[in-house]
């Protein structure tokens, strides 16, 4: 008689035991529960990398099943990068020094300079994305005379498509002033500027922020109005077919307090895509900084301020270069990300606070630290640096690996 059990007892033939299998064979439904609760992007990239499996369910689940990653917060400052929600510090090889985050994972720079002491002329904008590497050629002048682009800069810009870009752009020249100006990547010599009808109005004079939503192009201009443009996107340089102003008028409410003033006004996108958030930002000597939320009735022509609990399941991130809505359930509230939040850069101060970016509560109304900034040598010697130049290079930055 001959034995049929290994030395542990085992029997030949037998499948091994659940507690034996490799962690490869890990099913695609578990690996999804697993990622949806892994908030940061670094620590997916990490799951995608582990093995060939789970690289394949990572992909397969990729796209509109787990819910996007926390950004990170760029100053662009030796490629460092801040994540959310535990502060992990990341670095990219980024082209320049000064750039603009955009959403999707965009970032943009500036060639323009390097062009110029190049001796090249020209230049030009580059949009890339540092982890995937994707880039677009963007121009670097307006159409028209060259009064009207001298000193062109911008200041906000929405990737539309890989094939149409829309900002604000602002100019020195030709009287000054900002207008959305539309491009084509690769393919449009200058970009084409575009002012709101009765553009000498004050009321749609300053213009604030832009933002996409219900498929339209929407700008925020001074005194809470509100315009929509209907573009045209042949195959030809993309136009405006039309502008419609939508709210009027002073539509915000007035500040309670007379110490109070606008420290800044963010369109957002709620995290559901169904509504056109406005943030206003106020700074009171006294009381600090503080948010309100309104929402666009375009039916009504007026901004209605925001329940509480209609954004008890949203985190709100503004900022200068990027906004953005999330659903605050699908991060399980880990650290700070809870509903009712607004999350915005803490640029105002040039950086002399010890903490990178605060959380205002909608609730309890009050600001804190998502969490301490790190405490090394060339973090203060970014902050002596970065202290007396353009605050808008530190913005919010939703990663992306396609």
């Amino acid at each position: 008689w001959t034995s049929t059990t290994t030395t542990r007892g085992r029997r030949k033939g037998r499948a091994p035991p659940a507690w034996s299998r490799s962690w490869s064979d890990l099913p695609v439904e578990i690996a999804g529960e697993i990622l949806g609760r892994v908030p940061s992007f670094a620590d997916r990239a990490r799951f995608s990398s582990a093995c060939r499996q789970w690289r394949l369910a990572a992909a397969e689940l990729h796209g509109g099943v787990l819910p996007p990653p926390l950004p990170w917060l760029v100053s662009c400052y030796k490629g460092a990068f801040d994540s959310l929600p535990y502060g992990d510090r990341h670095y990219l090889a980024l082209d320049s020094p000064a750039c603009l985050a955009c959403d999707g994972g965009w970032l943009l720079f500036d060639r323009r300079a390097a062009a110029a002491v190049a001796g090249g002329g020209g230049g030009g904008y580059l949009l890339k994305k540092p982890i995937s590497k994707a880039a677009m050629e963007l121009p670097g002048s307006l159409s028209g005379p060259p009064a009207a682009t001298a000193e062109m800069k911008i200041c906000k810009l929405v990737v539309m498509s890989r094939d149409l870009v829309a900002a604000i752009v602002s100019t020195s020249g030709g009287g000054g002033g900002r207008a959305v100006a539309l491009c084509r990547p690769g393919t449009s010599p200058s970009w084409s500027a575009h002012h709101p009808p009765g553009g000498a109005d004050h009321q749609l004079g300053d213009l604030r922020d832009i933002a996409v939503h219900g498929g339209k192009l929407y700008a925020l201009h001074g005194h809470g109005n509100l315009c929509s443009y209907d573009l045209i996107a042949g195959d030809g340089e993309p136009k405006v077919s039309s502008c419609v102003h939508h709210i009027a008028g002073d539509a915000l409410p007035p500040n309670k307090l007379p110490e109070e003033h606008d420290a800044g006004h963010h369109l957002v996108p709620s995290a559901t895509g169904g509504e056109l958030l406005l943030v206003r930002h106020l700074y009171s000597r006294f009381l600090g900084r503080h948010f309100t939320v309104f929402v666009a009735d375009v039916g009504g022509a007026r901004w209605s301020e925001a329940a509480a609990s209609s954004l008890r399941d949203q985190l709100i991130f503004v900022g200068t270069g990027c906004s953005r809505a999330l659903t605050a359930s699908h991060y399980g509230g880990v650290g700070a990300m809870r509903g009712n939040r607004v999350f915005y850069t803490n640029d105002v101060e040039g950086y002399s606070s010890t903490h990178s970016y605060l959380v205002y509560d909608m609730i309890m109304r009050s600001n804190g630290p998502v969490f301490p900034i790190y405490d090394d040598d060339y973090l203060h010697e970014g902050k002596r640096r970065y202290r007396y130049e353009d605050t808008r290079y530190r913005s919010w930055f939703f990663p992306s690996s396609v």
